[in-house]
């Protein structure tokens, strides 16, 4: 087997392990998904200052609103109700 072949073969293994990692229950709320899986992930990827700034932003627009709520509670019109309200 090649290296190649055999990298293949491992992700192939590990992408169920992977994705079951990063689902989130129907029961988690909205602030625990965005402490516990959202923001560890993101603050990898942005700098210091982008991540202070989006921690506020999603603090004081979303988690403020909606922090309490299932993530499965949601639907696409009240999100887009959301939206517009916010951007009035």
């Amino acid at each position: 087997m090649t290296k190649t072949e055999a990298k293949a073969q491992v992700a192939t293994i590990v992408a169920p392990l992977n994705l079951r990692e990063r689902t989130a229950s129907g029961r988690c709320i909205l602030a625990d998904f965005v402490e516990q899986v959202f923001l560890p992930f993101y603050r990898r990827k942005w700098k210091r200052s982008t991540a202070s700034s989006n921690q506020e932003r999603i603090s004081f627009h979303l988690i403020s609103e909606f922090g309490k709520r299932r993530i499965n509670g949601f639907s696409r019109d009240e999100l887009q109700d959301f939206l517009d309200h916010k951007a009035t």
